[in-house]
């Protein structure tokens, strides 16, 4: 539990605490403070910097494919889903005597705008979904199960016990086929357990899941299933999970 701080250290606390609010309050988010500008300003710089001497020397050279500038801005006329006012144009194409020149996208100008910079590049990404391919993709399951080994009979093997280990599957895989002739059963491997029971789930692009349980019950499977990380365990053929439209195996 923690406590609070006592009178000798208020002092110290005193710079740190907020001066709407409790100390231990959360204080909502307010946007980009100064240093996110500054940083967000320096990576323009860098990149405008950076991509107007690859363009001039692709000028000059004649070599290179001259839409792979331009292909972002090719489709400004679409609006941004951030903001009405900002159509996705490349700021590395800027020019300061062009009519649609906007200082707030240059780096180089003291009127430059972090926040309008960033939601211009998000939506050049979206003005140009094939060039700049989403990096958002939702996830759609349906008959998930998963099951794997119990947990007493399966140890980490090592040169000592690996002949042990083998001997023992030997025995247990002879003398479950006996049993199961002897009372006509089948023969299926029941050395397993079902780790997940078949459900169905949807998640949307952008979307957080938040899996609650008790220990053992799965939660943490649910997650590495749908993250394309089966280790340890078995996923069952039935089970159809796609990713916008993309398998499991080309995710992986």
């Amino acid at each position: 539990m923690l406590q609070a701080p006592s009178s000798s250290n208020s002092g110290l606390n005193q710079g740190n605490a907020a001066p709407d609010g409790p100390p231990n309050e959360t204080q909502p988010y307010e946007g980009l403070d100064a240093a996110a500008q500054e940083e967000i300003k320096e990576l323009a710089r860098t990149l405008t910097s950076q991509s107007s001497l690859l363009s001039q020397e692709k000028r000059i050279t004649g070599t290179g494919d001259p839409n792979t500038l331009t292909a972002a801005s090719s489709s400004s006329s679409s609006r941004s889903i951030f903001a009405s006012d900002i159509k996705g144009v490349n700021p590395i194409l800027l020019d300061v005597n062009d009519p649609d020149y906007d200082e707030t996208l240059d780096p180089r100008s003291e009127n430059f705008s972090s926040v309008r910079w960033v939601r211009n590049m998000a939506q050049i990404c979206e003005n140009d979904s094939d060039f700049y391919k989403p990096f958002l993709l939702g996830c759609a399951w349906k008959d998930l199960s998963a099951s794997g080994d119990s947990a007493d009979i399966t140890y980490q093997g090592t040169f000592g016990n690996m002949p042990i280990k083998y001997l023992k599957m030997s025995w247990r895989c002879i003398s479950r086929r006996l049993f199961h002739r002897a009372h006509g059963k089948s023969e299926d491997n029941d050395s397993g357990f079902q780790i997940l029971k078949p459900m169905d789930g949807c998640i949307n692009p952008g979307e957080l899941l938040v899996v609650l349980g008790r220990p053992g019950a799965g939660c943490t499977t649910l997650l590495k299933s749908i993250s394309v990380n089966t280790h340890g365990f078995k996923i069952s053929p039935d089970t159809i999970i796609t990713y916008n439209g993309f398998s499991n195996k080309e995710i992986k």
